[in-house]
C-alpha cells in the first residue's frame, strides 16, 4: 500500500489514531488485529468501506448495490419524515382545540367531555394521516399501470403504521374509559356519550379495518398464485 494513501487515510497524529481504533474496534478490530500499524489502520478502514482490490466486473457491481442499497433506505427515511410531519400537524391541532376547550379552573365536566371527544376523534385521525403516504404511494403506482403493489405490505415502509396502530387504539381506549368515568356525574346524557363512542370507534375500526386488508392483499395474491401454478 502506498505511504501516502496510509497518510492520507491515517492522519500522523496520536489522537487521529486513537480515535480510527476506536472506530475499527467496534467493528471487531478489523486490521489492527493483524498489524497494528498505520498499514493495518488504513487495510482496516478499507475493510470498513468494503473497498478491496477485484476485478473490474466486480467492482461495478458491488456500486450498482451499494446505489440500491442506499436508495432503498433513502426511500424508507423520506417516508417516515412524511409521516412524522403529518402526525406532528395533527397532534398539534388536536392540541390546539384541547386547549381552546380548557378555559377555567378546576375543569367542568363539559371540558372533560371536550377533551374526551377531542382524544377519541384524534386517534382515527391519526391511523389515516399515518397511513396517506402510503395509499398515495400505491396510487402512484396503479396510476402508472402496475396491476398490484407491495408497498402496503413492506414492512420497512409500514413500520410506523404499526406503531400508531398500538398508540393510536390504547388512546381511544383510555377515551372511552375517561367518557365512562364522566357519565358518572349525571351531567352528561348517555345518548351523546353512545354517540360519541360509535362514531369515533366505527371510524377507527375502518381505518384498521382498511389498513389490515391492504397489508395482506399482496401476500394473499401472491399465495393464491403460488397455489395455481
Amino acid at each position: 500500500m502506498d505511504p501516502n494513501t496510509i497518510e492520507l487515510l491515517v492522519p500522523p497524529k496520536d489522537s487521529s489514531r486513537r480515535h480510527i481504533d476506536i472506530q475499527l474496534n467496534a467493528y471487531g478490530g478489523l486490521g489492527i488485529d493483524a498489524d497494528p500499524s498505520e498499514r493495518g489502520r488504513a487495510a482496516g478502514l478499507f475493510e470498513l468501506a468494503a473497498s478491496r482490490q477485484r476485478p473490474l466486473l466486480e467492482e461495478v457491481a458491488k456500486v450498482e448495490h451499494g446505489m440500491a442499497r442506499h436508495m432503498l433506505r433513502l426511500k424508507v427515511i423520506v417516508l417516515r419524515y412524511v409521516k412524522a410531519s403529518l402526525v406532528f400537524l395533527t397532534t398539534a391541532l388536536a392540541m390546539y382545540v384541547a386547549a381552546a376547550i380548557v378555559t377555567s379552573s378546576p375543569v367542568t365536566t363539559a371540558q372533560e367531555l371536550g377533551l374526551i371527544v377531542v382524544v377519541t376523534v384524534w386517534a382515527p385521525c391519526i391511523l389515516f394521516v399515518v397511513s396517506a403516504p402510503v395509499r398515495w404511494l400505491d396510487q402512484l403506482l396503479r396510476a402508472e399501470g402496475a396491476v398490484r403493489t407491495g408497498v402496503a405490505a413492506d414492512p420497512e415502509f409500514t413500520q410506523v403504521e404499526r406503531i400508531a396502530t398500538w398508540l393510536a387504539s390504547t388512546a381511544w381506549l383510555l377515551g372511552v374509559g375517561a367518557l365512562f368515568a364522566v357519565l358518572g356525574d349525571g351531567e352528561v346524557t348517555r345518548s351523546a356519550a353512545t354517540s360519541t363512542i360509535v362514531a369515533s370507534g366505527t371510524a377507527l375500526g375502518c381505518q384498521l379495518v382498511r389498513w389490515t386488508r391492504r397489508r395482506r392483499l399482496p401476500i394473499t395474491r401472491a399465495a393464491q398464485c403460488r397455489r395455481a401454478l
